[in-house]
């Protein structure tokens, strides 16, 4: 009888994988430590290329909290080489898998919605097919306010979807973007950008704030960029990053694969915080926008930059609002207003329910990163306002944020990101309404040309 050549093809993947249905973590360690000079922030990132090195915060500047996830044997390698600096580090779990079995009882998916709150419940995280019914649900229950758009399919052929919300004006308002789960592990983020969709759409008409929202400006929501990687963190490895796609240059290394969709833009591509390998958690890939994913938010983007008010990119953990740049610490243009509008952002979220975030450029805030969405969108596509939003929490549970923690982090999210728009067309207002000062500065919506150097560091 011939042989099937599918039933094969599953017969060597079960036999790679164990027979197991997840990716089994036990054992393995989430360590912290704090660098305390240059030198140790160098060791440190001389481990970023290791595979088996997964940073959940990089090692970037001295003082600076660095946490990365290890398994056995990579982590004796790499607490040998810091008992051997002298620099000291802490245990926050040794055992991941104790960690992943809990959140998969908090949210396991069952048949399409089993066991859930009515309807689709905002408090859990859900599985990619509950996210895709749910995106196609608003789309036929708000047929007034809503467009689904597809942006284009993936490596394993999933859609990427992109939902409008307009109550009209013939594409002439100022539009607002939001997108999350670039990183697929990061499962806060697409949460938020779900609760945000249902937010605007069951107040519209009922509550006055939101109301006027929808009425003075479109809005766009990419609420889950990366579907492959998404789905992998669900069927297989909860800590995936990348996407899932084949590198061109190495068509043989099947484990290693994947791209970083949030390292493939035309900005910078190839420097600070990127690699050229594979196995690599922030492997950059073979040229700039090779991957769906990022080639999506570009498309989008571009098609909108001339009415584009402000882009928002959600990403999880750390507690951050940031603004460009990610690959240099020069000030950007237009650092001041950037700082204002943060500064506005940070009081509504922190007002919210006390949690503070940090805010600042990204290169100092965070870490160094290039090819990013956010720069792109800014020094490219012409965007003035393009913020990059890391969410709760500040490396306790790390991307294994308990499903306790989503409506807050959604709820004072939102108040930041409404705060923002909400500033920028109250200054507006003033601008149009003013006859008597010829000398004020007009704010425009748009930014449309790249930024010019400057020597002044922040």
């Amino acid at each position: 009888m011939k042989p099937n050549f599918n039933s094969f093809c599953v017969l060597c993947i079960l036999i790679i994988c164990g027979i197991s249905a997840f990716q089994n973590f036990t054992g393995h360690k989430l360590l912290g430590m704090v660098p305390r000079n240059p030198d140790e922030v160098k060791v440190l990132r001389g481990f970023l290329d290791d595979p088996e090195m997964d940073f959940w915060l990089e090692p970037t500047y001295e003082l600076q909290n660095v946490t990365v996830h290890v398994n056995g044997e990579s982590g004796k390698k790499l607490e040998s080489t810091l008992q051997n600096m002298g620099l000291q580090f802490y245990t926050i779990t040794d055992d991941l898998e104790k960690w992943i079995e809990r959140e998969r009882e908090e949210n396991y998916p069952g048949s399409h919605l089993q066991g859930r709150t009515t309807g689709f419940a905002f408090d859990v995280y859900h599985p990619l097919d509950e996210i895709v019914a749910h995106l196609d649900d608003v789309s036929r229950k708000y047929p007034n306010l809503t467009k689904l758009l597809n942006m284009g399919d993936t490596f394993e052929g999933n859609i990427i979807y992109l939902l409008k919300i307009s109550s009209g004006g013939n594409d002439t308002r100022p539009a607002i973007w939001i997108d999350a789960g670039i990183h697929s592990r990061e499962w806060i983020a697409p949460a938020t950008a779900l609760y945000m969709i249902n937010h605007l759409l069951v107040n519209y008409g009922n509550d006055k704030y939101i109301t006027n929202l929808i009425d003075s400006h479109d809005w766009y929501i990419m609420p889950l960029v990366n579907p492959d990687g998404y789905l992998h963190t669900w069927n297989w490895n909860r800590l995936w990053r990348k996407n899932r796609a084949l590198a061109p240059g190495f068509p043989g290394v099947l484990i290693c694969r994947g791209i970083d969709p949030n390292r493939n833009f035309d900005i910078f591509f190839g420097g600070p915080s990127t690699s050229s390998t594979p196995c690599s958690s922030i492997y950059k890939g073979d040229h700039p926008f090779s991957e769906a994913e990022s080639s999506a938010i570009r498309d989008g983007v571009m098609a909108l930059r001339d009415r584009l008010l402000a882009y928002f990119s959600l990403h999880s953990f750390s507690q951050l609002w940031m603004t460009p740049h990610g690959y240099t610490t020069l000030k950007a243009p237009d650092f001041a207003e950037h700082m204002e509008l943060l500064t506005v952002a940070i009081t509504a979220v922190e007002a919210a329910h006390g949690m503070h975030y940090r805010y600042g450029p990204s290169a100092q805030t965070l870490y160094a990163t290039s090819g990013s969405a956010s720069d792109w969108v800014y020094d490219v596509a012409g965007v003035r306002y393009s913020f990059s939003v890391e969410l709760r929490d500040r490396g306790v549970f790390g991307f294994l944020l308990p499903r306790t923690e989503i409506i807050p982090t959604s709820e004072e999210t939102w108040a930041g990101i409404t705060s923002i728009v909400s500033h920028l067309q109250a200054k507006e207002k003033v601008k149009k309404s003013s006859t008597t000062s010829p000398s004020t500065t007009p704010l425009p919506t748009t930014k449309n040309t790249k930024p010019e150097n400057t020597t002044d560091t922040s």
